[in-house]
């Protein structure tokens, strides 16, 4: 801030690349709180150089990671909306913020990102999934039903089939039959 503040600036990008390596060892081994700090502290020294790039998005994302495994849910909502802010070029932080708000059982806020992130990833799987996996905890059989026959047909349209994948998404489907043709009651007994 005073008279080597140029001098510091230039030698930043050194100490940033050993707290990245550090921070990126920390959450390897599984020390979700310490990572949560180090990237946090690299997001600071990313906004004294006004770095804005990938490597910011990057660490943006690792500390909603961080946060979310370090069970810091205030947190890893702050971060997850960030990199959904700062349009991360993949459908993660909308399913795992959505997850994080039924954890909380908010569904509002869960179905709010699952919406969004259905706008933003029309074709993704995974967003899918967790849009059928909400309307199955809504019991919107029919909703459900629709987007696993969608899911289903996207698996089986790519060159590569994912069986395992393929499979799982049947065996939903064929949960999805079963919930229609045996409807319970919210106590779980036979209609």
């Amino acid at each position: 801030k005073d008279y080597y503040a140029e001098e510091a600036k230039q030698s930043i990008p050194n100490c940033m690349g050993q707290l990245g390596n550090k921070a990126l060892q920390e959450f390897n081994l599984k020390h979700y709180s310490t990572a949560l700090q180090l990237y946090k502290r690299l997001i600071w020294m990313d906004g004294i150089l006004n770095i804005s790039d990938s490597t910011y998005k990057e660490d943006v994302k690792m500390c909603a990671f961080s946060a979310d495994k370090a069970g810091n849910t205030a947190e890893a909502v702050v971060f997850y909306q960030k990199t959904m802010d700062l349009k991360y070029d993949d459908s993660y932080p909308y399913r795992l913020l959505s997850a994080l708000y039924l954890k909380q059982n908010d569904s509002a806020k869960a179905w709010d990102c699952i919406e969004k992130g259905r706008v933003a990833y029309p074709d993704d799987d995974q967003l899918i999934i967790s849009e059928t996996n909400y309307f199955i905890s809504r019991h919107d059989f029919e909703k459900a039903e629709n987007n696993l026959k969608l899911s289903i047909s996207k698996v089986e349209a790519k060159p590569t089939k994912d069986s395992g994948q393929l499979s799982s998404l049947y065996v939903n489907l064929g949960q999805i039959y079963d919930h229609k043709a045996n409807p319970k009651d919210e106590k779980g007994l036979d209609l």
